[in-house]
């Protein structure tokens, strides 16, 4: 059975001939300096000041 691994988001980009150069290299070096940890734990708390003033009615957390 051949699967298919799906690929990131990035990688679809990079790999893209619909891409400028230029994008594909500022997208590499955005990429290559997010720190992926840090990156969740700060969007976490935002998300926690957002919902101190929203009421949640469903459970979608």
């Amino acid at each position: 059975m051949n699967m298919m691994i799906p690929k990131h988001l990035c990688r679809r980009v990079l790999t893209s001939e619909q891409v400028a150069d230029e994008a594909k290299a500022r997208l590499k070096t955005v990429y290559q300096s997010v720190n992926l940890f840090i990156l969740k734990q700060t969007i976490e708390k935002k998300l926690q000041v957002i919902f101190q003033y929203v009421k949640v009615t469903s459970n979608v957390r």
